[in-house]
């Protein structure tokens, strides 16, 4: 079995569910909006009246924080974009914007999976298909359907022994191997140590690696390998872990 190796440039695969809950409290009601119609802007990025280049200098650093792609500043971002004016019109901006196309219906709270699309362009031809996104696939892990989205929420700090307990109590399963990214923070067939055992689970993270956790980070997501009391290897969803918050066990969210 392979190593799991540990980086201490690698970026944690958290998920915090917490804070795009509370961002989402944080954003007015659409009713309060009124009527807002939306119309297109030409792009010009030597206005600096109409504050084009701050957007674009705004939401590419974000998402270079969040990839680890050294940031721009507005100077830079302004000559990066008159470089790539031309290369707008073409499959990429078309795709662009079928994919903004759904973010708009997510926003507006469309529940029924019959109002997505699948897109489907090929411009040489040229070629427009579209297509209803089938429903994921659903599993099954202690009685209950789960699908890739389903995730068992564990709530407050626990210890790595009462996390292994509890799921041996609750879902009847022995835990073989506790990872976190690509951080293997637990294997049965190679027992930790005591001390171990008693770290509370953000305390056996930071352990491996050799890292504090972000005090900001309010949960933590762990996948597991892990077997019934028969010996049979059972798939299970991903683990949601929230920190800190009250010392109970959720189930499927």
């Amino acid at each position: 079995m392979e190593k799991a190796v540990i980086d201490k440039k690698a970026q944690s695969l958290v998920k915090d569910s917490d804070r795009v809950n509370q961002l989402l409290e944080e954003l007015p009601d659409q009713s309060e909006l009124g009527d807002v119609e939306l119309t297109t802007l030409e792009f010009e990025k030597d206005d600096d009246t109409n504050f084009h280049v701050d957007f674009i200098v705004a939401a590419s650093n974000l998402r270079a924080a969040n990839y680890n792609i050294e940031p721009a500043d507005r100077l830079k971002s302004k000559l990066i974009a008159g470089k790539i004016i031309p290369a707008i019109a073409t499959t990429t901006s078309l795709v662009a914007g079928l994919a903004c196309l759904e973010l708009y219906k997510l926003t507006q709270g469309h529940k029924k999976l019959e109002l997505y699309k699948n897109g489907f362009v090929n411009l040489a031809l040229p070629f427009f298909g579209f297509s209803e996104p089938i429903p994921p696939a659903k599993k099954n892990f202690h009685g209950q359907e789960y699908t890739l989205w389903t995730a068992i929420d564990i709530q407050g700090e626990i210890t790595l022994e009462k996390f292994i307990e509890r799921f041996k109590e609750d879902f009847e399963v022995d835990i073989i191997i506790l990872s976190e990214g690509p951080r293997m923070l637990y294997a049965n067939f190679q027992p930790p140590s005591t001390r171990r055992l008693k770290m509370t689970m953000s305390e056996v993270l930071e352990d491996v690696s050799k890292q504090k956790i972000d005090p900001g980070k309010r949960s933590l997501e762990f996948a597991m390998i892990c077997t019934d009391f028969d010996g049979n290897e059972v798939e299970a969803p991903r683990i949601r872990y929230h920190r800190p918050a009250r010392d109970d066990l959720g189930y499927f969210s």
